[in-house]
């Protein structure tokens, strides 16, 4: 993947971040007897997230660009689309470099609706199914959007930072095994 000029970053690290919370909460969900339903909940909104995290508008209040604004609405496969292409291809390739049974456009087509549609345990469902795979895909997705990070944005740590977390290390280590 090439690593271009982008005037602001995309994907956004704050939204992004803002889908690993409901990541996290959908992992704690998951090990957490009976509570699969609501951890596939927390997956879908945590994938519709990392999809918005392409898709961010700067918004100034008072003129400071402290907030972000995203695209509107929950159906995963139009976030997607209307992501730019590029950064499809990007998700597409790096999703396949994760794991190349999973077509993105698929399961986000699969998985569009889900939170909408599922989201009220009391209302009836209109979903085929919920399971575990949607929190599987969520995973991967959030592995993709991290790695395009780094690769867009890769951290430059000084030489001399490097040699001081070494020696840091070392003298650690050393102080462990006596």
């Amino acid at each position: 993947m090439v690593r271009q000029n982008y005037k602001r970053k995309i994907p956004d690290p704050v939204v992004y971040r803002a889908g690993t919370y409901y990541q996290s909460a959908s992992e704690v969900l998951f090990r957490s007897e009976g509570n699969l339903y609501v951890a596939v909940i927390n997956a879908s909104l945590a994938i519709e997230i990392y999809l918005k995290s392409f898709l961010v508008k700067e918004h100034a209040v008072n003129g400071y660009k402290m907030h972000k604004k995203t695209e509107h609405g929950h159906d995963l496969l139009k976030l997607f689309k209307r992501i730019h292409q590029s950064d499809r291809v990007a998700l597409k390739e790096t999703i396949k470099e994760i794991n190349p049974t999973i077509d993105i456009e698929a399961k986000l087509s699969q998985y569009k609706n889900i939170f909408t549609d599922a989201r009220y345990m009391f209302e009836p469902v209109k979903v085929e199914s919920i399971g575990s795979d949607v929190i599987l895909f969520s995973r991967i997705l959030k592995e993709a959007v991290s790695k395009i990070y780094e690769i867009r944005y890769p951290v430059n740590v000084p030489e001399n930072v490097k040699k001081a977390v070494d020696l840091y290390s070392a003298k650690n280590e050393h102080n462990a095994n006596p």
